[in-house]
């Protein structure tokens, strides 16, 4: 006698529903820890191009100071002021005029300062140290800070999130250089 065995079916290649689930969810949380890495990253790159900002700010600023005379007027160039706070940097020129029979530029009410240009840094990146201000006087350069110091000043910018400090170094020669940790 015959005895009918019921057909199986035959299982064909595939995935399970429970399988599908777990993929996903492993994608979910690598998804969402490359976000999270992809947004310190870009406040790390905002960070870093902040930071060479600065040092060209500052590097116009020393050359604006060397250029002494302004073309074809009247307008002598004491030196080149540059101010830093909170977020903003700001350049002026502080000038006198020629026929003012004053060769010091240090005597109050003789000079006039005006600006050349303000930023605003980007992406949250602030100044956490460094002078208030640096004077980058004409013709021979010589570079004072306030407050005063006669060592090479560290400029620190900082972004929120990130661990790392951009440093500037800023010698009393006027030298703007990237400081590295």
């Amino acid at each position: 006698m015959n005895v009918r065995k019921p057909k199986q079916k035959k299982r064909t290649g595939g995935f399970s529903i429970i399988e599908m689930l777990v993929v996903v969810a492993i994608m979910g949380i690598l998804s969402g820890m490359l976000l999270g890495f992809n947004r310190s990253s870009e406040r790390t790159i905002a960070l870093s191009t902040e930071q060479e900002r600065v040092i060209g700010i500052l590097g116009r600023a020393r050359s604006l100071a060397l250029q002494r005379y302004t073309a074809g007027s009247d307008v002598f160039t004491c030196g080149i002021r540059v101010k830093l706070s909170g977020n903003t940097i700001s350049i002026f020129a502080v000038t006198r005029r020629e026929d003012s029979k004053v060769t010091d530029c240090n005597v109050g009410g003789q000079t006039v300062e005006s600006n050349i240009e303000s930023r605003i840094l980007e992406k949250g990146v602030t100044i956490k140290t460094g002078p208030s201000e640096i004077y980058f006087s004409s013709p021979y350069l010589e570079t004072t800070f306030v407050p005063m110091s006669a060592v090479p000043v560290i400029i620190e910018l900082q972004a929120p999130g990130v661990t790392r400090i951009a440093k500037i170094e800023v010698t009393p020669g006027g030298s703007v250089v990237p400081k590295i940790n």
